[in-house]
């Protein structure tokens, strides 16, 4: 097919056009590197080749504009740019990303373990679920937490102060709190010496 017109678009990008159809649009550096011209043939390879340079692109910008926002763990990224732009693309931004020092899963796991049991008062088991659900390895969230999960009992006990003040009301309230301990990710034997000292 003949590229019949390449027209700079509305977003700042260049599209490129045959006389019967729109084909794509690229960024100004990739048109620059695919050399392409109005009256140029694209065969259906290169359009393909194109399309995919268009995604990885796509799957870079999309990536930085996520980091802008918020910090990220990598496999959360990688899912989140997935969604548009395929598995592949993602993947490849997001290793650009990390090599940029954009990226630092152990550093996210660090800053995000601190707010967790810091902010949130949660337990050790909730930490570790929720560093998992972000996209952190395992063995790398349970690593992180073995050195942060200090004083469980007094941290259980703030998040009862906090969320259930009236725990000692009746019998009704006190399992309420219980199942909040629990919830929040302690081990009955600290949820109980908790419930203990706050009924104390």
């Amino acid at each position: 097919m003949e590229i019949t017109e390449i027209r700079r678009l509305k977003n700042g990008r260049y599209g490129l056009f045959s006389a019967d159809d729109f084909l794509l649009s690229l960024s100004g550096g990739a048109l620059l590197d695919s050399g392409l011209a109005k009256g140029d043939r694209l065969e259906e390879e290169q359009l393909a080749h194109l399309r995919a340079v268009v995604q990885k692109e796509k799957a870079k910008e999309k990536a930085y504009r996520l980091l802008t926002g918020r910090d990220h763990a990598k496999g959360e990224l990688v899912r989140k740019i997935a969604r548009t732009e395929g598995e592949e693309a993602a993947k490849e931004a997001a290793d650009a990303m990390e090599k940029e020092g954009l990226l630092d899963d152990t550093a996210f796991a660090d800053r995000y373990a601190d707010e967790l049991f810091g902010k949130r008062l949660f337990g050790k088991r909730r930490v570790v679920y929720e560093l998992v659900h972000r996209g952190i390895n395992k063995s790398l969230a349970e690593e992180v937490c073995a050195e942060k999960d200090i004083a469980p009992k007094e941290r259980a006990l703030a998040f009862l102060e906090k969320k259930y003040q009236h725990a000692a009301e009746d019998e009704k309230a006190r399992r309420r709190a219980f199942a909040g301990l629990e919830r929040a990710g302690y081990d009955w034997s600290t949820a109980h010496a908790a419930m203990e000292d706050f009924m104390a």
